[in-house]
């Protein structure tokens, strides 16, 4: 049985009667003691009521508990914090059977929990019901049927390096549409992507040295095809157009349209000295600032690891921890030149340059190994616990996995870094409040954009504490993202103000900057910038909630996903 606890009050002198009397404050705290009595007498025998597991049981408990929030304040001055408070101080006496967790903020029979929301007053909330109603979408990794999957198994995939070092290439697991193809590269052998996957090196590193690559793009997405893992650095394509280098800074060249044609570029670098590019044989930049070499290697894509990925056909990929000489480049590229058909100036080679540091060959299927068959449970549709919205994979591959403990224990949905969960109907004309509760697993990205505008909230391109709304909220400064939980919250009152708030914390406030998402995604932005990230909970409403308001919706999440508030 829940019971409410009432308090002797020691009436102070009696006060003649009047017209104007008012109340004094002894009296408003005996009325406080007695509002608080009555809520207990029309909740006595909840106790026994919640061993049924009934909607109403709960709702009849949280009535209880919160007159006993109020006649604990009545009996120490003090606000419960906890449920475990109450029932020390003897405000609460707990119903037949329900326990209390460790953090005194969840008090559970075996049909349902009830939440304690730290504040002034606390606030209860019945199992993982929304404390604010309204809520035009709510997306709650932890209401498991509102979540779609599909087993999905597939190999990770490795692209041998002929060198004898040791430097391959691998895919993650599952490795969307790595393949090796007999034809592919204009009837001749390639190792093919489909732009939702790639292969790298994390680790391939040279102070100087020479590259070459000899590849096409094969349509859908022309991003890159050679570039580095750890830096901007990509070679030939990049954004549909080709004959193009960037070695931390762009080599000046006169880009042309991609076209699905198979070239072969060329470079040697000499950091803080020159770096020079040629295609298929013919000098078409150099550069004395433009001089990084790659760190790490990338076939595929990827700007930062995380965006910019290609449909292409690669044939050969090497890598030399040396400036060749114009004699041994010449050779090398004669070589590749004979054996993919393709037309270089000189006299054909029969050889390339000796020992090189990374060697990837796709003359023999053998070469690319599959490895460890995974299977996880892919997320097909992700649909709102409020409503009709339903965020789903922008492309067919998967774009992430549901994960019960992918949320330092808790339920998740973890999205690959490859592709992206989007609504691109949903629309917020007017005013709106959004909270996501996340945290990256992999480089992070965006997790919370949109798909219709610029449109972003939490991190960008490695950095958290961020917010572009078609502008950038400028803050004091881009703090370094780390793997841990956060909790963002954007309330807009569009074109009057836009405000931040990180685990409860104001961050940064904009009058300029206050447009709304136009389409809704996780994972990514359009077709690039993803992130392998545990989502947990967005929430989105169509209005501007009271400070009151979101500091309650706050305060549920936080406690509903085991964060601290600010």
């Amino acid at each position: 049985m829940v019971c409410v606890r009432t308090v002797p009050v020691r009436r102070g002198a009696p006060r003649a009667p009047g017209p104007d009397r008012g109340f004094s404050l002894v009296e408003l705290i005996v009325a406080i003691v007695v509002v608080g009595v009555l809520s207990a007498v029309a909740v006595v025998g909840v106790g026994r009521l919640t061993s049924q597991g009934t909607a109403a049981a709960c709702a009849a408990s949280l009535d209880a508990a919160r007159a006993a929030a109020t006649t604990h304040f009545a009996m120490t001055g003090t606000q419960a914090s906890t449920f475990t408070d109450m029932e020390s101080s003897g405000a609460l006496s707990m119903p037949d059977g329900a326990t209390v967790d460790a953090g005194g903020l969840t008090m559970s029979t075996d049909s349902w929990d009830l939440r304690l929301l730290a504040g002034t007053p606390p606030t209860f909330v019945c199992g993982d019901t929304l404390p604010i109603s309204g809520a035009v979408a709510h997306f709650d990794a932890a209401n498991v049927a509102s979540i779609d999957t599909a087993t999905v198994c597939s190999n990770a995939v490795r692209w041998t390096d002929r060198s004898g070092n040791g430097n391959h290439l691998e895919a993650p697991s599952p490795s969307y549409g790595i393949a090796w193809s007999a034809t592919a590269q204009t009837g001749r052998p390639a190792v093919t992507t489909t732009g939702l996957s790639v292969l790298r090196n994390t680790s391939l590193t040279a102070t100087e040295g020479s590259v070459f690559v000899v590849g096409s793009l094969t349509g859908g997405r022309n991003q890159r095809i050679l570039s580095g893992w750890n830096n901007n650095w990509l070679l030939g394509w990049w954004m549909g157009s080709r004959d193009l280098a960037y070695f931390e800074g762009w080599l000046p060249s006169a880009s042309v349209a991609a076209d699905t044609s198979t070239r072969l570029y060329s470079t040697t670098i000499r950091p803080g000295v020159r770096s020079t590019v040629w295609r298929d044989g013919t000098q078409i930049a150099t550069s004395t600032a433009a001089t990084a070499m790659p760190r790490g290697l990338v076939v595929g894509g990827a700007y930062v690891r995380t965006s910019e990925f290609s449909a292409s056909a690669v044939s050969e990929v090497l890598v030399y921890d040396r400036v060749l000489s114009d004699t041994e480049r010449q050779q090398t590229e004669r070589y590749l030149g004979a054996k993919w058909g393709l037309t270089v100036a000189g006299t054909e080679s029969a050889t390339m340059a000796p020992n090189p540091k990374a060697w990837f060959d796709a003359t023999s299927a053998t070469d690319l190994v599959e490895t460890a068959l995974t299977c996880a449970p892919a997320v097909t549709a992700w649909r709102s616990s409020t409503g009709s919205r339903v965020l789903a994979p922008r492309v067919g591959a998967p774009a992430g996995t549901y994960d019960p403990v992918g949320f330092a224990g808790r339920p998740a949905v973890v999205t690959s870094g490859i592709n992206n969960l989007v609504d691109p109907g949903m629309s917020l004309p007017g005013d709106a409040t959004i909270a996501v509760v996340a945290r990256p697993v992999g480089p992070a990205a965006r997790i919370l954009s949109s798909t219709g505008n610029n449109w972003l909230l939490g991190w960008w391109a490695g950095r958290e504490r961020v917010a572009h709304f078609d502008s950038w909220l400028t803050n004091a400064g881009l703090a370094p993202a780390a793997s841990g939980a956060h909790l963002y919250t954007a309330v807009i009152d569009r074109g009057v103000l836009a405000e931040v708030f990180a685990d409860g914390a104001f961050v940064v406030s904009s009058t300029s900057a206050t447009t709304t998402p136009v389409g809704l995604s996780v994972g990514g932005w359009g077709s690039s910038e993803f992130t392998a990230a545990a989502v947990a909970e967005v929430v989105v409403f169509d209005r501007v909630l009271t400070v009151d308001e979101r500091r309650t919706l706050e305060a549920y999440l936080a406690a509903k996903w085991g964060l601290t508030l600010a």
